[in-house]
């Protein structure tokens, strides 16, 4: 059940979905419109992180962000805005299904590297 992205629990995010469009040799490519967020209710549950201790080790943190299911074009492709930085959907979001309260995507978000504020 996912009535945590709403009430006191829920936290606000911006959505950079992803655009397809045709390169010059007739290949489909995706990219993410950055001129264009959606703004967003969700939930964010740790998944998990890691710390670098020595030099050259890189920091990871990951999160599962639950979001209402009627916001389409989000894909590996696409960005997410919260508390201040930037987020790489890392995983295919995924579908769960319920009655129309309950109904969600899950998106596993992990943090973009050496990009704190980004647009």
């Amino acid at each position: 059940m996912s009535v945590q992205r709403r009430g006191k629990n829920a936290q606000n995010a911006t959505v950079y979905k992803t655009i397809r469009y045709e390169d010059d040799r007739g290949n489909e490519q995706f990219m993410v419109d950055l001129e264009n967020g959606e703004s967003v209710t969700a939930a964010f549950v740790p998944a998990r992180s890691s710390r670098a201790e020595a030099p050259g080790q890189v920091e990871v943190n990951v999160y599962h962000m639950i979001v209402r299911a009627d916001i389409p074009d989000v894909t590996l492709w696409s960005y997410v805005k919260w508390r201040g930085e930037m987020w790489d959907v890392s995983s295919p979001p995924e579908y769960h299904h319920g009655t129309r309260h309950v109904r969600h995507w899950t998106v596993e978000i992990r943090k973009r590297p050496g990009n704190a504020n980004g647009p």
